[in-house]
């Protein structure tokens, strides 16, 4: 519910969950975008992995890391970003 409040949305059983996710990725909220990343990660889809990819680089760490598991588990992390995730949190 946060996420959708946060994209400015409002829940809707039609709406594309997936959309709505990844567009929560841009929130100004690591806490939304956290839980954005958490329920991609969830869903263990690997056509979510390019929506994840820019996260590597947020600010928060905690945010970096939970960007950073989902990818490694997909098989879809880069070798620099892997380096990278792993020195920034």
């Amino acid at each position: 519910m946060r996420v959708a409040q946060e994209v400015g949305g409002e829940v809707d059983s039609g709406l594309d969950q997936a959309a709505l996710l990844q567009a929560a990725l841009g929130s100004e909220s690591s806490d939304v975008r956290r839980g954005a990343l958490e329920a991609l990660a969830g869903r263990k889809d690997p056509a979510v992995a390019p929506a994840i990819l820019p996260v590597l680089d947020d600010p928060a760490p905690s945010v970096r890391r939970t960007a950073a598991e989902p990818l490694a588990a997909l098989g879809a992390l880069p070798e620099k970003g892997a380096a990278a995730a792993a020195a920034q949190v």
